[in-house]
């Protein structure tokens, strides 16, 4: 017996990318803005969201929180880790 795996629609996915792009870009842009004390809240914000978003078996969601995570916290392993489990 042969399997075939059917290659992904690239083009199918466009808009989603296109999407993911601006919103990194925007939040790139307000993290700059912030004080330090504004970027530990919003983080802290992204975190809570992406937990519960894995919580209710919505990985994708809680990959763009962790990713906005971060974005805001690079220095910080707890948005990779999370991050990592989301992909699981």
């Amino acid at each position: 017996m042969i399997f075939r795996v059917k290659s992904p629609d690239v083009r199918k996915h466009t808009p989603y990318i296109l999407l993911l792009i601006g919103f990194f870009a925007l939040w790139t842009v307000n993290a700059q803005e912030m004080n330090d004390t504004q970027i530990i809240e919003e983080a802290t914000r992204h975190q809570n969201l992406g937990l519960a978003y894995l919580e209710e078996s919505q990985p994708s969601k809680a990959v763009e929180a962790f990713t906005a995570l971060i974005e805001l916290l690079p220095d910080e392993a707890i948005g990779y880790g999370n991050l990592a489990v989301a992909y699981l």
